[in-house]
């Protein structure tokens, strides 16, 4: 913090969250804020917070990184319209209709959905998971349960197994 005795760091999350580390609050506290592309911040309902600056690294395009997951969510949206004629609208938005055709239909070990199964393996693999030497074969067995697990698992998820909402959303970030 310039100009002050306090330390402040933050880091970029993503879909503009930024987690914020700092001993300029009277105490060593850590906080999670929204920034836009100006700067301008919120905290906890307080708006308008500036950062006088902020550490957006050169080498980073963080516009491409939000349309690298409105893409992702595009290709689920696709994928379930094709397998279970959800009639969602593919527009790359992880919205209410989305999550609830998610909901709706988990994939877990010996489901028949070759479709989802097949996009399941292959963003599993695209996040260097394994699933197995049979590959991306659209047929959820033991390897691909064991990736699934491991995934929630990194990503700090209920271990089940089962791909629901939560699963599905975190393989689309």
């Amino acid at each position: 913090m310039k100009d002050t005795k306090y330390n402040h760091s933050g880091i970029y999350l993503g879909n503009g969250k930024v987690f914020e580390d700092t001993t300029g609050w009277g105490i060593r506290k850590c906080v999670i804020s929204d920034i836009s592309k100006t700067g301008i911040r919120s905290l906890h309902g307080q708006k308008n917070l500036k950062w006088t600056y902020h550490g957006r690294l050169n080498y980073i395009d963080y516009d491409n990184v939000l349309e690298d997951q409105k893409k992702l969510v595009k290709e689920l949206q696709r994928n379930l319209n094709e397998q279970w004629q959800c009639g969602l609208v593919v527009d790359g938005s992880f919205g209410p209709l989305t999550q609830k055709a998610c909901s709706k239909h988990n994939l877990k070990e010996g489901i028949k959905a070759k479709i989802m199964v097949r996009w399941l393996q292959k963003r599993l693999v695209d996040l260097n998971y394994s699933v197995g030497n049979s590959g991306i074969d659209g047929s959820f067995g033991p390897d691909t349960l064991k990736a699934v697990k491991k995934f929630q698992k990194d990503k700090g998820l209920k271990v089940d197994g089962i791909v629901g909402k939560n699963t599905y959303h975190a393989l689309t970030e």
